[in-house]
Order: C-alpha cells, then structure tokens, then sequence
C-alpha cells in the first residue's frame, strides 16, 4: 500500500448512457462507472473520516500516466472534500472485465449495489464481453441464470423513466422488474399506478398479471390502474367484475 495524489486518479467510465442523460442536471448526486452517488453520503463520509480516520485504501489500476480507480470511488471524493492531496491506495493489474466484476464485489458487503446497478454491469457483460446468462452467474457468483436474466430485464425492457426511479427510490426494483415484462407503451401507467397507491411487490405482480391477461376487456384494464387493489381483491377471489362506468365497480 502505498500513497498516491488524487489528482492522478480518474473515475471508472461511466458505463450506462441512462445515466449521462438524465442525471447531468441533478446537483445532489455524481455518476461514477454504474454507480448514482448521493453528495450527503461523501459528506457523511468525510466527517467519519476526520474523526477516525480511513480504515481501508483505495483500489486503483494504472492508465497511461495515472490511475484508474475501482474501489474507492466514494472515499477519493471525501479525500477531495477534506482538501487531502494524497490517498492510500493498492494497486493491482486487471483487466477490463475484471475491473467490471470487482465494482459488484468488492463493496459487496459494506456498500452494494443497487439492483438497477447491477443491471448494468449484466448487460455490460452480456453484450460487450459476449457472456452468457450461465457465464455472468459464475463470474458474478450469484444465485444462478434467473438472478442475471432478471437484472438484464431491468437493464434491456424498462424504459429509462422507470429506470431512474428505482435509483431515486421512488419505486422497488422487484415490482419494476415485474412492470419489465410487459410493453413498453403500458410501463409508465403501471408505474404510475404502483407508486400512487403504494403497492406491495405482491400486489404490483398481481396487477402486471392483469395487464397481461389477453382474456381480460381493456375497460378492466382500465379500472385496474385506476382502482388496484379492488380489481386485484375480485381477480384473486374469482369474482365477476362488472362496471356502470369508467371509475365506477360495481360490488
């Protein structure tokens, strides 16, 4: 371990586009490699390192006549704030993909990844590293091909509104993982409908499952985003569900 000056080192490329486009106007967070940084979070952290100091150093790679940060990413920017010059950092050789796969696993534990950043890291891997869904649960080692079909979903299906809503917290990456599967032109209702009556992830798959439903009437449909839980409450008890107008069940 040794001390290099922050000033040589740059953040890992960003690698969603999402990301530039929606979040260059937004002064409360930074983008780094896949990661939306809440400003307060390195304020927390310059402070706790003030008082006690930094426990573990960076992890960099060199490029060209720096660095290459991989691990650190959030302690670099507390170093910045605290107007410190120098920051202990572990250099090592990776690769590119290797470099990707240490952004999931080496903040596992402490500081992981919101699913929506995972995402990215899968479809990163899929399309420009040529894995397969088998390849990416190894190299990743998680559960198994539906843990990285279900976060390329998120990646490739959802459209980028919902996207950033689950980095923003407004919605769960699980139900928008549901919404994911059904067309683009229905997401944004069902999100909308998610979020404005504060769905369980249960009841979001029970709505996507009404939205999906080809034997269902569009009217339903319509009622359903407009009225979630009554329509999910008479689907699941196999009542008939009839109506005297748009907004109107009749019980």
């Amino acid at each position: 371990m040794i001390e290099i000056p922050i000033k040589l080192i740059n953040d890992f490329p960003v690698i969603c586009d999402v990301y530039k486009q929606n979040f260059n106007g937004i002064n409360t967070h930074i983008v780094i490699g896949v990661r939306i940084i809440d400003k307060n979070s390195i304020d927390a952290l310059a402070q706790s390192i003030k008082r006690d100091g930094l426990y573990h150093p960076v992890i960099v790679r060199a490029e060209g006549m720096g660095y290459q940060m991989i691990s650190g990413h959030l302690r670099k920017y507390a170093f910045k704030k605290l107007a410190k010059e120098n920051i202990p950092a572990k250099i090592i050789e990776v690769d590119d993909l290797q470099a990707k796969i240490m952004l999931i696993t080496t903040n596992r534990l402490q500081h992981p990844l919101e699913q929506i950043e995972e995402a990215w890291v899968v479809q990163d891997f899929i399309e420009n590293h040529k894995k397969t869904l088998k390849e990416c649960a190894d190299i990743l080692n998680v559960g198994g091909k539906t843990w990285v079909y279900h976060r390329y979903l998120l990646a490739t299906k959802l459209i980028e509104e919902i996207q950033i809503d689950i980095i923003m917290g407004l919605i769960s990456a699980r139900s928008a993982t549901e919404i994911a599967t059904v067309h683009a032109r229905e997401q944004l209702g069902l999100s909308k409908t998610i979020k404005q009556h504060k769905l369980s992830f249960r009841e979001s798959y029970e709505l996507v499952k009404i939205i999906k439903n080809k034997d269902l009437s569009d009217r339903i449909k319509e009622l359903a985003l407009d009225d979630p839980r009554t329509v999910i409450k008479k689907r699941t008890c196999n009542e008939v569900i009839t109506y005297n107008c748009k907004n109107q069940l009749s019980y």
